[in-house]
C-alpha cells in the first residue's frame, strides 16, 4: 500500500524533464570521468549526477560504459571511469588495500609529523593509570590503614 500523500498527488520526479535533460546533456558532454570528477566539472548537485550516471549506465537503452578503473586514493573500492558508448564494461582487476596496509600508511603519515609520539605518550599514560587501578594498595593493608 502506498504511503499517504495528504490529498496531494505524489510527484514521481521533482525535477522537470527539461532540467533533467539539460543536466544529462551536460554530464554526457563532460565524459570521460569518474562520478566525483563529473560533479566537479559540471557543478551539478552530487545526488543528481549520481542518479543520472546510474540511469545512463543501466541496461535498457544504455548510453555510457565503464572504460577503466582507477585505484581509490584512500584505499577504498576502485573508482569507475565512465565514457560514452554501449560496449561491454571493463573488468575491475584492481585489488583493494588490506586493513594492515591502510593502517601502516596511516601510521607512516603520523610519524612524518609529531602526532605519533603524542599518541604513544597518551596511550602509555592510560595504560599505567589502568594498571595502577587494578593493583591493590598492599602498603595500606600491611600497615592496617585499609579503609
Amino acid at each position: 500500500m502506498p504511503a499517504p500523500t495528504n490529498g496531494r498527488p505524489r510527484a514521481a520526479n521533482k525535477r522537470p524533464d527539461s532540467r533533467r535533460a539539460a543536466s544529462i546533456a551536460l554530464i554526457l558532454g563532460s565524459l570521460p570521468g569518474t562520478k566525483t570528477q563529473l560533479v566537479e566539472r559540471t557543478g551539478i548537485c552530487r545526488d543528481v549526477v549520481y542518479s543520472a550516471v546510474n540511469q545512463l549506465h543501466s541496461e535498457p537503452g544504455r548510453q555510457i560504459r565503464i572504460c577503466k578503473w582507477l585505484p581509490h586514493p584512500l584505499g577504498g573500492p576502485s573508482m569507475a571511469v565512465y565514457e560514452v558508448g554501449t560496449e561491454p564494461d571493463a573488468k575491475d582487476t584492481l585489488r583493494r588495500l588490506t586493513k594492515a596496509q591502510i593502517s601502516a600508511r596511516y601510521y607512516a603519515n603520523l610519524k612524518k609529523t609529531d602526532r605519533y609520539d603524542q599518541m604513544k605518550a597518551k596511550w602509555r599514560s592510560k595504560h599505567w593509570e589502568k594498571k595502577a587501578a587494578k593493583v591493590p594498595n598492599n602498603w595500606l593493608n600491611i600497615l592496617g590503614g585499609a579503609a
